[in-house]
């Protein structure tokens, strides 16, 4: 408005100080839109549901694909062709700004007009370097080819990858025996090349957090009057998960006489030494957060957090993490079921779940290499393209790619891909049962339940599913391996947004697919692990 006045929007549609109208060119109570620019040529498309730009005259709305067209682009019908992602760019088509246009060949829509003008001028300046053409994500299965730079050899494609071509794309008929192609061997050791390629962080950025977490177990431990008995380094970080190009470190103070419940006001005289000491002898600002026990710095270019954690150690005490679990955990298992109840409505106690997370560091550390292999690709994925939000709590993640390991490896481990050699295709395994189980977190009923074999440091299913009254009400469950009664995948409560799990949901299953029926050129060129792939590549050029 003229004058900058908050208010409600008045029903004469004039503002209630200065008189001028509310969206003289465009006005939309139902998705409570309001514009003054009359070039813009806004409307409101009752099919659609949505506001939309550019002259209600110049477009139509199609039935069967899902949205308004321009009238002077010619198409050829395909379900719900608006409501896909851009075959360039990998926005969403339906509610983008752009124009959408089909493409030549086929017809369909699934691409904005400026991103096939920049890909095709792209492939004609490339052409010496074989790039290959947009392929249409609807037709796929019939081998839809827009041919403007010829290229036959899949493995070529997926080679011409790796000199950053990504925005010109060919799609191969694909084989129904993917996995038993001419070159099996090569899918395979591309497929274990994930980890390496996408998410290990390279050892400069290992060595700079390494640093960082040096300095502050030195300011940690030689505090005046706070007992820190030891520091562990947690969160992915310390269970050897973390992705490149993320440099967040988890940090765990394990301080003797810590009890935020019984002891509030030492917990924070506690808190407040560690925050003056950190600030005064490391020359950085510290953000805290007394009710959390945290503490948020950034050194050398890491971001870590610092947390204050229960000890309950003496010191005599060999195998400290087994003691914490057995003084804090195992004490549940002897509770009632009215008890249980109790602990429910009491909530979440987070003080407990930091309390053991040595436990759960060290169980992880004893994974095979695929298990964390797995759990860098799922993690890696996420954190790079695989949904358009990154919501997603990355200890959560771990847990579906190592529950997905223990089923791989036990009794119910899957026989599909015995002909190519099941040792080497371990991780692609592994990487497809937990994007299958991630595939189901948007379904209401039955809620998946994700729960991992601790061992020793953890408990058996059946006495964790007594603790199904503690995990919330709403799915998917993804339990904790040390504590029962708490549910990782349950929404923070520290004001930040929920988790992502139905957008997992839906990553998850077009990537599956992707992963089960379609070529090698496919899988790195036009699914999201290709766009991850592509971010990452930017990311380093940008860095270098």
């Amino acid at each position: 408005m003229k004058c900058a006045t908050l208010q409600a929007v008045p029903e004469c549609g004039l503002c209630v100080v200065c008189g001028s109208a509310f969206g003289e060119a465009h006005a939309c109570s139902l998705c409570r839109i309001y514009s003054h620019d009359p070039g813009a040529g806004m409307w409101h498309c009752e099919a659609c549901g949505i506001c939309r730009r550019g002259g209600r005259e110049n477009f139509v709305h199609c039935k069967e694909c899902g949205g308004c067209v321009r009238r002077d682009v010619s198409h050829t019908c395909a379900p719900l062709a608006m409501h896909r992602e851009c075959a360039v760019c990998r926005t969403y088509l339906f509610d983008s700004r752009m124009p959408v246009t089909a493409l030549p060949g086929c017809g369909h829509l699934a691409v904005h007009s400026d991103c096939l003008a920049q890909a095709q001028a792209q492939a004609q300046a490339q052409r010496e370097r074989r790039t290959d053409p947009i392929s249409c994500p609807h037709c796929t299965r019939k081998g839809t080819v827009i041919d403007c730079c010829g290229v036959n050899d899949v493995y070529d494609l997926a080679d011409a990858f790796h000199d950053g071509i990504m925005l010109t794309r060919r799609v191969i008929t694909p084989a129904s025996e993917i996995y038993l192609a001419p070159r099996p061997r090569e899918y395979m050791r591309r497929i274990n090349n994930l980890p390496s390629a996408l998410v290990v962080p390279p050892e400069e950025e290992s060595r700079a957090a390494s640093q960082a977490v040096h300095r502050v177990t030195q300011v940690l431990q030689t505090l005046p009057t706070v007992r820190v008995d030891r520091v562990h380094r947690g969160g992915s970080s310390g269970r050897k998960t973390s992705v490149r190009v993320r440099s967040d470190v988890d940090m765990l103070a394990m301080v003797t006489g810590l009890d935020p419940v019984r002891q509030p006001y030492d917990t924070r005289r506690m808190f407040d030494e560690v925050v003056c000491e950190l600030e005064r002898r490391l020359g950085v600002k510290v953000k805290g957060e007394p009710a959390r026990q945290l503490c948020q710095l950034s050194l050398g270019g890491v971001k870590l957090d610092v947390l204050l954690a229960r000890n309950v150690c003496g010191q005599g005490d060999s195998d400290k993490a087994a003691t914490q679990v057995r003084v804090l955990v195992k004490p549940l298992f002897a509770l009632s079921d009215a008890q249980i109840q109790a602990l429910a409505a009491a909530g979440p106690d987070p003080t407990r779940e930091r309390a053991v997370c040595e436990a759960h560091t060290a169980f992880v550390a004893r994974q095979h290499k695929t298990a964390n292999e797995a759990a860098w690709v799922k993690c890696g994925l996420a954190e790079r393209g695989l949904l358009a939000s990154k919501k997603l709590a990355s200890v959560a993640l771990e847990l579906i790619a190592l529950q997905a390991y223990q089923e791989e490896t036990g009794p119910g481990a899957s026989k599909a891909f015995e002909p190519t050699i099941p040792d080497t295709s371990l991780l692609l395994r592994v990487l497809l049962r937990s994007l299958e189980t991630a595939s189901r977190f948007d379904q209401p009923r039955p809620a998946p339940v994700v729960m991992v074999d601790a061992a020793v440091l953890g408990y058996r299913p059946e006495q964790g599913m007594r603790f199904r009254p503690c995990w919330g009400p709403l799915g998917p469950f993804i339990i904790h391996p040390i504590d029962p009664t708490c549910n990782v995948a349950r929404d923070p409560d520290n004001g930040k947004a929920p988790w992502d799990w139905a957008g997992l949901a839906r990553a998850s299953r077009v990537l599956l697919t992707v992963l089960r029926y379609d070529s090698l050129a496919v899988l790195l060129r036009e699914s999201s692990l290709g766009a991850a792939l592509y971010r990452l590549r930017l990311r380093e050029e940008g860095a270098t």
